[in-house]
């Protein structure tokens, strides 16, 4: 058993090393990453708790116990972001975080009356407490319910009629396999669960089976990975984009399509919309999200959200070059220009001029006049 422990952590050590490098990496692809990384953490959980490593280290257990229920959230994320390239996280997604408070909550207020727990005396415990058993269903059902709307995701790519058909069955396969994966580990985890509960005897304890089976889904999950990887190298692939990508956007449809992105902002000043999004400016000008972003990657070697706020940049410093901090305030010259909040502003300026506003404001007032 330690040899099957030692071989997984050996294998994920070397997958998230040799992609950590890789460039450039999509967001799907670091999410994916961080997963894998935490997979890792739990997996040598796992082997110190059978080795009985780490006895006086009870929070290391309890962690562990902790970071479970993120694994279908970041499952969720991982298939939302895939399917959607230009998916970029905003302040409505943290809502994803109250069913990890709940479940914190709730076992954290159990160990704390010692009704319950991850860890005793440095070890898994194997308690079948009424306490400790709706802190497991209630981990359960956390994952269980982001695995299926990981695999609502996963159907609207199959039903997608926009995608490149090859691209769309590669893409279902793979995303399906993991699905279908996931689906697998929990019920089966969620059986020994409950046969452990009515004290069904096994050679194994509860959690040395529960873990092996977890490292063979690992190592199963790695070879599935490697069969299907060559989907995720690129982003998604609509049919009317399909003639473009079949050898890469050429420079003269890249200039013509930066020309028209960039005349658009200039002309129409769009970028003073604070919620000037991707989609939005693709309905503006006409063109697809995925042509904007790529060609404002290439051409302007920037993120469309850096690309957009380098106007904004410009434009506030049109503004304090007329003089107009000196009747108004550097936030409302700020908002504006399109930024939506002060440190987004301050980010931004300093990412583009290397210096905070009021540095470059002490630094042009103090400029001498120059005929």
């Amino acid at each position: 058993m330690d040899y099957l422990f030692i071989v997984c952590i050996a294998i994920l050590l070397f997958f998230i090393l040799s992609h950590a490098n890789r460039k450039p990496k999509p967001l799907h692809a670091r999410i994916f990453i961080g997963w894998m990384g935490l997979v890792l953490f739990t997996v040598l959980g796992f082997f110190f708790a059978q080795k009985g490593l780490l006895a006086d280290h009870i929070w290391y257990h309890e962690l562990i116990c902790y970071t479970h229920v993120l694994h279908g959230i970041i499952l969720f994320f991982y298939i939302r972001c895939f399917i959607s390239d230009n998916y970029r996280f905003i302040s409505k997604d943290l809502v994803h975080l109250a069913p990890v408070a709940v479940y914190a909550a709730y076992h954290g207020a159990t160990r704390l009356l010692g009704l319950g727990g991850c860890a005793s005396s440095g070890e898994i415990e194997q308690t079948t407490n009424l306490y400790s058993s709706v802190s497991t269903f209630i981990k359960f059902g956390i994952l269980a319910g982001y695995t299926v709307a990981g695999a609502s995701l996963v159907r609207q790519v199959k039903h997608d009629t926009r995608l490149d058909k090859k691209k769309k069955i590669s893409v279902y396969n793979w995303l399906e396999s993991i699905i279908r994966g996931v689906i697998f580990l929990l019920a089966l985890t969620l059986l020994i669960e409950v046969l452990f509960y009515f004290d069904i005897p096994f050679a194994l304890s509860k959690e040395a089976l529960i873990n092996v089976i977890v490292t063979i889904f690992i190592l199963t999950f790695i070879y599935i990975w490697n069969r299907y990887s060559f989907v995720l190298i690129g982003p998604m692939i609509y049919e009317e984009e399909k003639e473009k990508y079949k050898s890469g956007l050429e420079e003269t449809e890249l200039d013509k399509n930066y020309a028209a992105i960039t005349g658009f902002l200039e002309q129409s000043e769009a970028y003073l919309d604070k919620d000037l999004t991707l989609k939005k400016m693709s309905s503006l000008t006409g063109l697809s999200e995925h042509l904007i972003s790529e060609t404002v990657n290439r051409k302007a070697d920037k993120s469309y959200s850096d690309f957009i706020n380098s106007y904004r940049v410009r434009c506030f410093l049109d503004k304090i070059e007329a003089g107009e901090h000196k009747t108004n305030t550097l936030l409302g010259i700020a908002l504006e220009c399109g930024f939506n909040s002060k440190s987004t502003f301050n980010r931004a300026f300093k990412q583009f001029t290397g210096q905070t506003p009021s540095a470059y404001i002490q630094e042009l007032d103090n400029k001498p006049f120059s005929a």
